[in-house]
């Protein structure tokens, strides 16, 4: 392994020039920057030591240079509209970096490199003027290529003020340096590993090993084995202890040159010690491979039963319909606040052209108008900020055997049955129901399929259709009906979706693990799940996930809840989504600022999650602002 010298912090000032540390990470921090709209930078020799770079602004790096106020269009070009995740206009075009620091004279004769990492996009680079090293126009997604650059000796002033000068063009979105590690080092000999599980308790405790380190959920891999081993080596250098990944979203599953891509550096992975973790899914919910598992089996898509209803003291009645097949068009007195079933008319006969249209007599009548169709506008799927697509309905066992086969069992084609030798366990990401709107819908839903139909009746001895009366609006034994008809659904959902896939991966070595969704409330377990507890227990690794990251926001009672769930079926491993979106992501229309986490408020939001019952960190993490040294000191 790769052995370290004491860390020591480098201070990059504006003022002077401070000595480089033999540390990882050590060109972080402040730099001088300057947009170069007009491209007359390196004509005016912006990159020479002697230019006077003192009226120059200063930005963080690593870090886009939008979010740290450079959000000025180009002359005369209009602004770019905000999205929900660039929530400001963003400079396009030409830009300079500029710092200064001594090189310390006992690296002279030793070998230098240049580590800038991610460049988004174009870079030249100049060290005391000299160029060093280029990524260009005629390079294939520049952005994806780790920026490494052998510096020659005759460019580097030992124990004297050097300058580095970068030249960075933006093509479009966010721009800068994007690292995750900028540094200028000896090379160093050796691969560094992640610390064994195989030592005493007291060494694992002050160095910990992989699997009790932060996870860091990377979900497309670089191509080229080079860049490959550049992200193990920075991950290890900034003291994560693997991954949670998967092969490239990029033509996601069918892809050679990605299944290549996927094997090569998992096998990298391991043989450093990392702790990985496998996701299961093209971004979110899980449960479609992307599309996958719909596309000859249109039938296995998420329904419902959809109710529309109005209230009526007699007189005209029109209610629109919502879309799909008629099950139910009824009108009920109301009597002492409860439907009266007996005296309920029958409205199918006032139906037309999607509308009810009905002439009620005097009394107070409810009218329920139930029909049977698709479910996908106004749920999670459609609102999620990954993939808008239909999704299957986890009502029903064929959909999700179709999702295991199109991924789990590819991984296992490629890898061997024994996929417990590379993943600590799989990863499943907020599969649910699609019987709860996120935005306001004109009718209510309720989930539904032929197997529910089936068990409902032969488990309580009537058709379902008798009892929507009951879970719909207030009747005598309504309560009755709705437990009978939530614990159906979540005998459905746990087996067909959480049970199968488990019994797959202990078949394979490994637990099954992930999280659910909106597992804070209560009022969302029983639409989403029927019965969250249910389908919890039946994950290898309970998991959930936290998307804030502000320590007094953080639902230790939800980790504790998963704690529990782990203890009573003696499952070792829970599993945290740990992330900083609360405090970044903003709607359209919300003009709050992106809110930056500190170093103190991701150890103190880990500290809850641990205490709660949590052992394992997998992240999402922006980690903006905060250099190598304090995520080394965070993991």
């Amino acid at each position: 392994m790769v052995r370290l010298l004491l860390l020591i912090p480098l201070l990059l000032s504006t003022a002077g020039a401070a000595t480089l540390a033999e540390d990882y990470g050590n060109l972080e921090g402040v730099w001088r920057f300057q947009t170069d709209p007009a491209e007359v930078g390196e004509r005016d020799g912006w990159a020479a030591p002697a230019f006077d770079d003192s009226g120059w602004r200063t930005l963080v790096v690593p870090g886009y240079w939008e979010p740290q106020g450079v959000t000025a269009a180009r002359p005369g070009q209009p602004p770019r509209p905000t999205t929900p995740t660039l929530r400001w206009t963003d400079y396009d075009g030409v830009a300079w970096y500029r710092l200064r620091f001594t090189v310390p004279v006992d690296w002279a004769g030793r070998p230098l490199l240049l580590r800038l990492g991610s460049v988004d996009d174009q870079d030249r680079t100049f060290l005391n003027g000299q160029l060093i090293g280029e990524t260009g126009a005629g390079v294939k997604n520049p952005v994806s290529i780790p920026r490494r650059y052998a510096v020659p000796p005759e460019a580097v002033r030992f124990g004297a003020e050097n300058v580095l000068a970068l030249r960075v063009t933006d093509g479009g979105g966010p721009g800068g340096l994007m690292g995750p590690e900028v540094s200028l080092l000896p090379r160093l000999e050796g691969t560094p590993m992640v610390p064994s599980d195989d030592r005493p308790l007291v060494e694992r405790f002050a160095n910990p090993p992989g699997r009790a380190r932060i996870l860091k959920i990377v979900h497309n891999l670089p191509d080229q084995p080079e860049a490959q081993a550049e992200l193990l080596d920075s991950l290890i250098r900034q003291g994560f202890g693997g991954m949670v990944t998967n092969v490239s979203f990029t033509d996601y599953l069918r892809s050679d040159a990605k299944w290549e891509a996927f094997l090569q550096t998992v096998t990298q992975a391991k043989a450093r010690g990392m702790a990985l973790w496998l996701y299961d899914e093209k971004g979110y919910p899980s449960g479609t491979a992307g599309g996958l598992t719909l596309a000859e089996h249109p039938e296995w898509e998420a329904r419902g039963l959809l109710c529309a209803e109005a209230e009526s003291t007699g007189g005209p009645v029109d209610l629109d319909l919502p879309p799909g097949r008629l099950v139910l068009a009824a009108a009920y007195p109301l009597r002492d606040g409860q439907l009266d079933l007996a005296g309920a008319l029958p409205l199918g006969d006032s139906v037309r052209d999607g509308k009810l249209t009905w002439q009620a007599p005097p009394g107070v009548w409810r009218v329920l108008a139930v029909t049977e169709d698709r479910l996908y506008e106004g749920t999670h799927a459609a609102i999620s900020l990954s993939e808008h697509q239909p999704y299957i309905n986890l009502l029903q066992p064929q959909p999700t055997a179709r999702f295991v086969e199109l991924t789990h069992a590819a991984y296992a084609a490629r890898m061997g049955d024994n996929l417990g030798q590379y993943f600590l366990a799989t990863f499943t990401d907020e599969p649910s129901l699609m019987s709860v709107f996120f935005r306001p819908m004109p009718y209510r839903p309720l989930p539904a399929s032929p197997e529910l139909t089936q068990r409902f009746a032969a488990r309580h001895g009537r058709p379902l259709a008798e009892a929507l009366p009951g879970l719909l609006g207030p009747t005598a034994g309504a309560a009755k009906v709705r437990y009978d008809f939530w614990q159906s659904v979540a005998e459905l959902v746990a087996d067909s979706y959480f049970g199968q896939i488990e019994r797959w991966c202990a078949a394979h070595g490994l637990p099954s693990g992930g999280h659910l969704l909106a597992e804070e409330s209560l009022v969302g377990h029983v639409p989403l799940y029927g019965d969250f507890y249910r389908c919890i227990r039946e994950l290898g690794a309970p998991s959930i996930d936290c998307l804030t990251s502000l320590p007094a926001q953080v639902p230790w009672r939800i980790a504790k809840l998963i704690g529990s769930v782990a203890d009573l079926t003696g499952r070792p491993i829970t599993m945290c989504e740990t992330s900083d979106h609360s405090q970044r992501y903003r709607a359209p229309g919300d003009e709050r600022p992106a809110q930056q986490v500190s170093e103190a408020e991701i150890r103190g939001t880990c500290n809850r999650l641990i205490l709660g019952g949590i052992n394992t960190i997998t992240s999402y993490y922006s980690f903006s602002g905060l250099s190598s040294e304090q995520l080394r000191k965070i993991n």
